[in-house]
């Protein structure tokens, strides 16, 4: 994992969100350009499948926090815009594949026990990402209007600085 970097910890809840979805039930791996499904198809959700989930998300966490990942969602740092990419995609991928199939997330995400427990989870891994996306998109700001305004400093005539 090393030669990935740091970064390579992030996707690892993502993948184990895979894995646990193929075990419980069918994942269009190709979604939207392919119908195609891989999976198991188990059963939707099992108390293992919600102590999967769970287990994945609580091992990321620690993870992102033991190589210090966490500075990308704590600070406004540039290299947190990378996040907006597994947050886009996870987003839209889901609206995509709810709307496509006529599934009331709402309704369906609160339903049962096991699904409040994986919707709560989703709840917390979107809002980090939101965060450190946020904290990238306010650093790069910052540094464009930090630049913006350098670059007019030293336009305007000595008397005026």
């Amino acid at each position: 994992m090393f030669l990935l970097g740091h970064s390579c910890w992030s996707y690892l809840g993502i993948l184990s969100h895979l894995l646990t979805d193929g075990l419980v039930g069918t994942i269009p791996i190709l979604y939207p350009l392919s119908p195609v499904t891989i999976g198991l198809g188990l059963g939707i959700p099992s108390p293992a499948d919600t102590l999967l989930e769970v287990g994945a998300l609580a091992a990321s966490i620690g993870l992102v926090f033991l190589n210090g990942d966490y500075v990308q969602f704590a600070q406004a740092r540039k290299e947190s815009v990378r996040i907006a990419i597994p947050l886009a995609a996870i987003v839209t991928l889901t609206l995509l594949f709810a709307g496509d199939n006529n599934i009331p997330l709402t309704v369906l995400a609160f339903s049962r026990k096991a699904l409040t427990a994986i919707t709560v989870g989703h709840i917390v891994f979107i809002t980090a990402l939101a965060a450190g996306t946020f904290q990238g998109v306010s650093a790069y700001l910052r540094k464009t209007h930090m630049n913006s305004s350098h670059d007019t400093d030293s336009t305007a005539p000595d008397s005026q600085r």
